[in-house]
């Protein structure tokens, strides 16, 4: 039961969900690294709702070129989602610093393969948004957020 209150609270408060086609993405052959030296933390608004996400410190390196903007990806589960219940999941994801906002960023998250425990990946792969190995784009962030080393 407390998992069905769990996808059903996430479902609402994750409204539509924006999607980054993988096969979309241009691969980088040298792109940046970028070594974050403290938590950058993010509040996501829905609503009445506000969720906490994290860029854990760690790499992220640019590997790909999009529409949208430049992709940097984490080197391992450097990005920590926070329920408003409390529950904290881990995600391989990372930023994409925006051509059309100079000095905005904009948190992702992978999709991870279908199959793991109610959280935010499960109520993605519920509303149907993308494959697995897609981007899910979270929320906007200042790029002076991330302190580098």
């Amino acid at each position: 039961m407390k998992s069905i209150v769990l996808a059903l609270l996430a479902a609402v408060l994750c409204g539509c969900v924006s999607v980054v086609d993988q096969r979309k993405l241009e691969p980088v052959t040298a792109g940046e690294r970028v070594n974050v030296a403290a938590p950058v933390k993010i509040i996501e608004n829905r609503g009445l709702v506000k969720l906490e996400w994290q860029l854990l410190p760690g790499s992220y390196v640019e590997r790909y070129s999009s529409t949208v903007g430049r992709v940097f990806l984490s080197e391992g589960n450097l990005v920590q989602f926070t329920s408003s219940l409390g529950e904290k999941t881990m995600h391989t994801g990372g930023f994409i610093v925006l051509k059309d906002k100079p000095g905005a960023a904009k948190l992702y998250v992978v999709r991870g393969p279908t199959g793991q425990p109610i959280g935010y990946d499960a109520v993605v792969a519920l509303l149907g948004a993308g494959w697995e190995g897609d981007l899910t784009l979270v929320t906007d962030f200042r790029l002076s957020e991330i302190k580098r080393r």
